[in-house]
């Protein structure tokens, strides 16, 4: 056994003989942890010997592959145990192992290219309310100096969403300040990307093409 940073101090532990009897053995600490950690490698192990288990109906020579469908069967494994602790917590009757997965493989088989397609909103898995977390809007003077005119209006383009940008990669440069007041807007910017779209989520069809992300240009040399 080859191992680093762990303890070489010597302590004992009982092993059972083939008779039955046990007997007390001399070992480093490391057997020790080694043996008190390793218990969920061994409720792992048992995901592919129960006839539910992926991994017995399918077998692929791609150990990447091979290793998917293990994480598949800890999610199916793991899904139940939270559906049961619900059931529970509601005080309904939690069902069985057998009758989670044919309702699991009945919801799978009814899925349509529609449903993959459609893009899934985490506040349409949950009853409650997701509480948003608030992005802030950064300012550099770097990336854009001046404010440019734009349909007679003045353009600031100095704010950006820098969470925002990240996702889309691109800066989205969104100013604090209401604009088109004439045509009834209440909403900065800020919250029409935010609120109103979805964090960009929820772009108008007819406004997708107009919306454009300034990729960041070369950093202006400090040394002039």
């Amino acid at each position: 056994m080859l191992a680093t940073g762990c303890s070489t101090h010597l302590t004992s532990v009982e092993r059972t003989e083939k008779d039955g009897t046990r007997s007390t053995l001399t070992c480093p600490q490391l057997v020790v942890d080694y043996g008190n950690g390793m218990g969920g490698v061994d409720v792992h192990d048992q995901l592919h010997l129960h006839r539910y288990s992926i991994q017995k109906c399918i077998s692929l020579q791609k150990h990447y592959k091979q290793l998917f469908l293990r994480f598949v069967d800890m999610t199916m494994e793991n899904g139940y145990i939270i559906h049961r602790a619900t059931m529970k917590k509601k005080g309904e009757l939690p069902p069985t192992h057998a009758d989670y997965l044919k309702r699991l493989h009945n919801q799978l088989l009814a899925l349509q290219t529609i449903h993959l397609e459609t893009h899934m909103n985490a506040e349409e898995l949950v009853v409650g309310p997701i509480p948003h977390r608030l992005h802030k809007l950064g300012n550099t003077d770097d990336f854009t100096r001046q404010a440019r005119r734009e349909n007679g209006a003045n353009i600031c383009a100095s704010f950006f969403c820098e969470e925002c940008s990240e996702l889309f990669g691109g800066r989205v440069p969104l100013c604090d300040n209401i604009r088109c007041k004439d045509r009834g807007n209440t909403h900065t910017c800020y919250e029409v990307w935010h609120r109103a779209w979805n964090y960009g989520k929820g772009i108008p069809l007819d406004l997708k093409k107009k919306i454009r992300f300034c990729k960041r240009k070369h950093n202006v040399q400090e040394e002039e």
